[in-house]
């Protein structure tokens, strides 16, 4: 397969960085090798290789965090030189530079127009082990070496190295690049990891993949909705893995999300293990004006009879605010969602017309238990194993599987949003209190329970697996929009 061992070098390097066990001394460049990149270039990953860098000195910090994090480095160290034949401390560790980059020459070819860059501390060595690599590997992909000035070409063929070579700018390159400045100024400036990509060039390759699935090329985008550039960073900390994604626009979108403070939060029980929030906006709207004027809208029209209520209304209890969250319960967790609703009549109705039509198809029965709940008229129907509940009231509506939901939602108890560990997971996240939607998982209480669901259905977990997640704390994902640019970012707490 083309460029595995190329893709297989960068990888299997940057992975075994975790090995050298130095600890931190210098921050390694990035982007070195953009100097030499032609500023057409569609796509640019950068991957850190300084085994002394505060990149992979912080990684050396968040394996430790882990039991059998020890054990995992002499696995890996072992499988690297069984599976290179290379020597880590002698043949390898010398030889690298800063980073190893991987430049895109055009997206044709399924992507595999690829090359990877790199400045090695010493060419002769960084030479010598690829040799020594090819040597050791059994398939037909030979990993090629060519050089320009100070760096080191790869790819799987000389046509591929001679073409990046001839490509290399004589004035202006992917550094000088505004398109490309505005994008990695957009991410952390230190980072394991960095990926950039053109958005004419991504868009133009998913419309000729589409084109040739379709027959067509039905793929339009408005140039509010054309990517100029995509680009992403992961990066260690402190306390944890940092994901940030950034894309920027060409124009303007007309239907702008809104950055807004979750008003459902404080409905939410302090005990929650999960919660999500989003908004709809004009974006359902606008999704489905296009649908209905599209082929699609017969096929609409017969959703809506089997459905027996109006798409406009379904997708109108999700223009405002919508939540979600989940709490631990016996022998099930509980679901329960929230629906931000200026007509709680119209809001019930929708849904109870909904939850009637698809209990109809299944072994369904109304529960037997008083109308009201918490003083709220409440209307339930029993389904399997769940009882689903479904109120409004407050300017809410409400669905959900748990059996005193509703009254623990109307009640005075622990909120989500005063809850300690909730407010540091977002803290540690850099989560605003504005912005456009996120989603929280609380690792630390919530996989013990995973582990007793899997123990009461007579599923094993290995006690390896068990004790190596117990440093997972949480994971907190965000996303907003500013202008043009949209962003997104994760971050898994470790402890």
């Amino acid at each position: 397969m083309e460029n595995v061992r190329l893709f297989r070098l960068a990888l299997i390097l940057a992975a075994a960085l975790t090995l050298a066990g130095c600890g931190a001394k210098d921050k390694a460049a990035s982007g070195g090798a953009a100097k030499i990149v032609p500023a057409s270039a569609p796509a640019y990953v950068t991957v850190d290789s300084n085994a002394d860098s505060s990149q992979w000195g912080q990684i050396e910090k968040l394996l430790e965090k882990f039991p059998d994090g020890g054990e995992a480095i002499r696995f890996l160290r072992s499988s690297f030189e069984d599976d290179t034949k290379l020597d880590w401390e002698r043949d390898v560790k010398p030889a690298l530079g800063d980073e190893i980059d991987l430049v895109w020459l055009d997206f044709e070819g399924g992507g595999g127009n690829v090359v990877a860059v790199t400045k090695p501390k010493d060419r002769e060595k960084f030479k010598t082990a690829v040799t020594k690599a090819n040597a050791s590997d059994e398939s037909d992909d030979e990993l090629l070496v060519g050089e320009h000035e100070d760096w080191l070409v790869l790819s799987d063929a000389q046509a591929k190295i001679d073409r990046f070579k001839q490509q290399v700018p004589k004035g202006d390159s992917l550094a000088d690049d505004s398109t490309y400045k505005d994008a990695v100024a957009e991410l952390p400036s230190d980072a394991l990891l960095t990926v950039f990509a053109r958005g004419e060039n991504l868009t133009s390759a998913f419309q000729k993949a589409l084109g040739g699935i379709t027959g067509g090329s039905p793929f339009q985008l408005t140039p509010g909705e054309r990517p100029e550039f995509v680009t992403a960073a992961l990066a260690a900390e402190d306390g944890g893995l940092h994901f940030v994604g950034r894309t920027r626009t060409e124009q303007e979108a007309n239907d702008q999300i809104q950055t807004y403070e979750s008003k459902l939060l404080d409905d939410v029980p302090g005990d929650a293990l999960a919660f999500a929030t989003f908004r709809g906006g004009d974006a359902l709207d606008k999704q489905l004006r296009q649908l209905q004027g599209d082929a699609g809208g017969e096929a609409l029209k017969e959703f809506e009879r089997m459905l027996g209520v109006q798409l406009e209304d379904v997708t109108g209890l999700f223009e405002n605010e919508v939540a979600l969250y989940v709490r631990g319960g016996t022998p099930l967790p509980e679901f329960t969602l929230l629906l931000e609703a200026q007509d709680e009549v119209a809001a019930k109705k929708t849904i109870d017309g909904v939850l009637a039509k698809v209990s109809s198809t299944l072994p369904a029965e109304p529960c037997h238990e008083p109308p009201k709940q918490a003083g709220v008229k409440t209307s339930c129907v029993e389904i399997g194993d769940f009882e689903v509940r479904t109120a409004a009231f407050d300017g809410k509506a409400v669905v959900t599987t748990g059996p005193k939901a509703i009254e623990e939602i109307r009640s005075g108890g622990p909120r989500l949003a005063d809850d300690d560990a909730f407010k540091d997971a977002r803290g540690s996240a850099g989560v605003p209190d504005k912005n456009g939607g996120f989603v929280w998982l609380d690792l630390e209480d919530g996989l013990p329970l995973v582990f007793g669901f899997a123990d009461l259905s007579g599923e094993e977990i290995p006690p390896q697996l068990r004790r190596n997640l117990e440093p997972l704390r949480s994971v907190v994902a965000w996303a907003e929009r500013d202008g043009r640019t949209s962003s997104a970012e994760l971050f898994l707490a470790i402890d």
